[in-house]
């Protein structure tokens, strides 16, 4: 488990986040209200579709290439929203009794400025400090998510991801 997780406030806009993301090479974060309880969390997913919809890529880019020599999507895709590059799909018209995606939520016209409370994922899935490894091995596989925020009292004490219980069995703390 990452001990002292990298965290970000309710308030923090997508383009903050962008730049944490990329500065830190992580792709996910828990979310935190002032008192410092967790309140959701935020993934490169949730910027790219949580703020353009599904994106229709533009040929180009401006991202650093990979080693393989191509762009990872998740740069590519920060490039071209800094870029204004990215449009929102259409939306299709909602079927009855149905609400557009964003239709309780005032969208800024710069989707960098959006706060990452409109995006994240929330509640959390979440677990506490004495969570069995194989638990949380459950949860992530059945719920196809990378990282649990590990919690105390409502405070997040630690995140477990996906590379974390890599490391783990590669080091032979935990057997495979």
């Amino acid at each position: 488990m990452t001990r002292t997780p990298i965290t970000v406030d309710e308030q923090t806009t997508v383009g903050q986040l962008c730049d944490l993301l990329q500065e830190r090479n992580i792709n996910g974060a828990p979310v935190v209200d002032r008192q410092g309880r967790l309140v959701g969390v935020v993934t490169q997913e949730d910027i790219i579709y949580g703020t353009m919809g599904h994106p229709m890529f533009a040929a180009g880019g401006s991202a650093a290439p990979t080693p393989t020599g191509r762009q990872r999507s998740g740069k590519r895709v920060v490039a071209m929203l800094r870029e204004g590059r990215l449009r929102p799909a259409p939306s299709p018209p909602p079927r009855a009794g149905e609400k557009p995606f964003w239709s309780d939520v005032h969208r800024p016209p710069d989707p960098m400025e959006i706060p990452v409370s409109a995006i994240m994922t929330s509640p959390a899935i979440s677990a506490d400090e004495e969570t069995p490894v194989s638990d949380l091995c459950r949860i992530m596989w059945n719920l196809r998510i990378h990282r649990i925020p590990i919690l105390r009292r409502g405070r997040v004490t630690g995140l477990v991801s996906s590379m974390d219980l890599c490391r783990a069995i590669l080091d032979g703390k935990i057997r495979a």
